[in-house]
């Protein structure tokens, strides 16, 4: 089974104060890996650079065998953008759409998907969640668990191939962090590579590996 994501040997700083050093990390297709540990330990640090948000000062990343950091951002767009997804820890930095149906229609539309299915898509994507009450609400005025919610349905409707997760379930109701977990288990079926970092016990038990920073 091939690694969908390799880290080797990173080291990250702020205002020249390491928060990483020579971390690395290997996730094949359909494996789940977790972070978790207290603040301040470099977790979302690692997730941002794993996904290519951030650079290294040293090390390197590899996404379906591609070193991130020596390709220009058209090159990478190309390359494995499209196979990735990310559910930022504020779920209102992604969302992009009027209504949650919208959203979700917005990020299939970017693969080029027709119009119809991508409806289709949407609608069972917001069934599977038990979300479809918000099919037409005002994204502004949803509260933090149903943006959290909306943000993740964006995230894996797209089906990628590789999915960071940042605290995706820190604000919902036990019944839908049941939901976000059993959806992450149909993705890893599919082949789907999951790097998350969280401190909830559904996403901790989910995971094939946890790792405590």
């Amino acid at each position: 089974m091939k690694n969908t994501l390799e880290i080797k040997n990173i080291t990250c700083s702020y205002a020249k104060k390491p928060v990483v050093e020579n971390f690395s990390l290997k996730i094949k297709e359909g494996e789940h890996i977790a972070l978790t540990g207290e603040n301040g330990r470099g977790k979302t640090t690692i997730l941002k650079t794993a996904a290519g948000l951030l650079r290294p000062d040293e090390g390197s990343v590899r996404i379906f065998g591609i070193e991130v950091n020596n390709e220009s951002k058209q090159e990478s767009s190309k390359r494995y953008l499209p196979k990735l997804s990310f559910v930022f820890q504020n779920p209102s930095l992604q969302i992009i759409g009027s209504t949650p149906f919208e959203d979700l229609i917005f990020g299939l539309k970017n693969l080029n998907i027709k119009r119809k299915e991508a409806e289709t898509r949407a609608e069972k994507q917001l069934i599977d969640l038990e979300i479809t009450h918000l099919k037409n609400v005002a994204t502004f005025s949803l509260s933090g668990g149903e943006a959290q919610l909306v943000a993740f349905a964006g995230a894996i409707i797209t089906r990628p191939k590789l999915l960071f997760l940042d605290e995706p379930t820190s604000m919902l109701d036990e019944e839908h962090k049941i939901k976000i977990t059993n959806s992450i288990d149909c993705l890893k079926q599919e082949g789907t590579a999951i790097l998350s970092v969280s401190h909830d016990a559904h996403l901790l038990n989910c995971a094939d590996e946890v790792i405590c920073l």
